[in-house]
C-alpha cells in the first residue's frame, strides 16, 4: 500500500528518499491513517509506471496532521 494525496483533482503519491511512503512508515512519529487531513511540504515530480503511464509524486520534506479543513 502506498499513500496518496488528492489535491486539485489529481492524486500525488507520497515518496521519501524516492521510495513509496507505505503503511509501515511514519514521519516524525506521525503515521497518517487513510482519510486523515495532512499538511505536506515537498517537491512535486512526475514519473512513469512500467507501462509508460505518468503519475505524480510528492517527495516529502515535512508531513504533519492538519486539524482544520483548508477549504474556504
Amino acid at each position: 500500500m502506498a499513500y496518496a494525496v488528492l489535491a486539485n483533482t489529481k492524486y500525488y503519491y507520497i515518496t521519501i528518499d524516492n521510495r513509496w511512503f507505505s503503511e509501515n512508515r511514519s514521519w516524525g512519529g506521525y503515521t497518517p491513517e487513510p482519510g486523515d487531513l495532512v499538511r505536506i511540504s515537498g517537491y512535486l515530480g512526475q514519473k512513469k509506471d512500467i507501462f509508460g503511464n505518468p503519475f505524480h509524486t510528492i517527495e516529502v520534506v515535512s508531513l504533519q496532521p492538519q486539524n482544520e479543513n483548508l477549504r474556504a
